[in-house]
């Protein structure tokens, strides 16, 4: 019988896989991005990557408690007892750099602190500089007990009777924070970061006047809520909705400030709950009808 004729042998005949290939081996899908190619599997790397270190921020936050954060402003800010607590995990501290330089403001002496800070962690050094000053209102502005009748409500301290020691370890520690969340990617921390860790937001203290640090009084004023916060970012959302460069004059429009005693409050952390509340609820008719989910339409 005569013998079938064989095909001629294909070019590929007698090749080796590509080495590091296996054979039927499916490439990874490719995108290519401003010219850079990412394949899916880079994608789903940096997806496992930023997993886990929102999983790492939630525990660090974890290792600290109420106690060791004060709203200063709008923000949460870590005190030198939470320093110490994540430092636990192995961050080191180099020895800081202190500079100081005399200024006078509106006729008064002070002394300006500049501290230099950096911190070591898993073979990576961070540096951040923290201030403080004499001029502070915390060190140096005291309220009056009994103002005069159209009088100022505060007086402010000669630089002999501010406690000094107490403005430098400030410097220090501001640039001790700074350095050791920049290190553990904790930087801008919101008050939803630490409740979404767990914490109770209405038990972290606010900054007052008078050297003090506290809640003041039973309202709510001078203490930073979940609330609160969610005012403050609507009405941050609505200025740049309305194209201005801060929300001052939104904030002041929506307080409803007429008819009520005391000193009008410049910022959303000074509102008791219950006028946070109201305001809060004035604000969000506006926010659903000129922004959409908290972005701009």
């Amino acid at each position: 019988m005569a013998e079938e004729p064989r095909a001629p042998p294909s070019d590929d005949a007698g090749k080796k896989p590509e080495e590091g290939k296996k054979e039927n081996e499916v490439a990874a899908p490719v995108a290519r991005i401003d010219g850079a190619e990412i394949s899916m599997q880079e994608v789903e790397e940096f997806e496992r990557a930023v997993a886990i270190f929102n999983r790492m921020r939630q525990v660090a936050i974890g290792l600290t408690a109420e106690q060791d954060w004060m709203a200063q402003g709008e923000v949460p800010y870590l005190l030198q007892s939470g320093v110490k607590k994540l430092g636990a995990i192995g961050i080191s501290i180099l020895k800081p750099e202190l500079v100081s330089e005399h200024r006078q403001k509106h006729g008064r002496d002070g002394i300006d602190f500049m501290a230099t800070i950096t911190a070591k962690w898993r073979n990576r050094e961070h540096t951040e500089v923290g201030t403080a000053s004499t001029h502070d209102d915390f060190y140096c502005k005291r309220k009056i007990d009994k103002p005069k009748e159209d009088g100022p409500e505060h007086r402010f301290l000669p630089l002999d009777d501010v406690d000094v020691n107490s403005v430098k370890k400030h410097a220090v520690t501001n640039a001790t924070s700074r350095a050791v969340l920049a290190i553990l990617g904790m930087t801008g921390l919101t008050f939803d970061d630490l409740e979404a860790a767990g914490m109770k937001i209405s038990n972290i203290k606010a900054v007052a006047y008078g050297g003090k640090s506290g809640k003041k009084g039973k309202t709510g004023a001078g203490t930073m809520t979940k609330e609160k916060e969610e005012l403050r970012q609507k009405l941050a959302d609505l200025a740049r909705a309305r194209g201005l460069d801060d929300m001052k004059s939104i904030f002041v429009s929506y307080i409803d400030f007429e008819g009520r005693k005391g000193k009008m409050p410049e910022k959303v952390v000074d509102l008791t709950d219950k006028w946070a509340a109201s305001t809060l609820r004035k604000v969000d008719a506006d926010w659903k009808s000129e922004c959409d989910n908290g972005g701009l339409n």
